[in-house]
């Protein structure tokens, strides 16, 4: 199964770096910003700046959700994760694959244990310079995602993570370790 669905939970400089990524790479796929419906008021009413550019990002609360994902993406900061993990149930189904870019064991524990560990791939981002202030965000290099499995069952997910990846021009590599 490709991914078409993506969902970003998290918009700082991170979240809002990946958002505005898929934005201007990804006509195809259904991507959205989630978040509850006070922070979406008021990304929508700000908007995103992204190096200069105003971009066109997709917001939706998380009553605004028909449907699970096929990828989830955190990026909220940690103190945030068990809020955040407890609000993003509805984006999650049997297919959804999770990766967190908080760089910690602690958070994929915590997904894999809310969500079941066979949806949650190990992800460390590394090499990105991003920064947000209000709805401008500034970033010299989206850097690189280093994914991987916990066991070989996940080799299929991250087949998939990888073809989507490909196909949005987000760079990733896969350590041998």
């Amino acid at each position: 199964m490709d991914i078409r669905t993506a969902a970003l939970v998290g918009f700082g400089g991170m979240g809002s770096m990946y958002a505005a990524h898929m934005a201007l790479q990804t006509p195809a796929i259904e991507y959205a910003v989630v978040a509850d419906t006070p922070r979406i008021a008021r990304y929508r009413a700000e908007g995103i700046v992204f190096n200069g550019t105003p971009i066109e990002v997709a917001f939706r609360s998380y009553e605004e959700v028909e449907t699970s994902y096929d990828l989830v993406i955190f990026s909220v900061k940690y103190h945030c994760l068990s809020e955040a993990i407890e609000q993003s149930r509805s984006l999650v189904g049997p297919e959804t694959t999770i990766i967190s870019v908080l760089n910690g064991i602690a958070s994929e524990e915590e997904l894999a244990d809310a969500f079941g560990e066979e949806r949650v791939l190990p992800c460390v981002a590394q090499q990105m310079d991003s920064s947000k202030i209000g709805p401008i965000v500034s970033c010299g290099s989206i850097g690189v995602l280093a994914l991987g499995v916990f066991e070989e069952r996940q080799l299929p997910r991250l087949k998939r993570v990888t073809d989507f990846f490909d196909s949005i021009r987000l760079p990733y590599i896969i350590p041998d370790d």
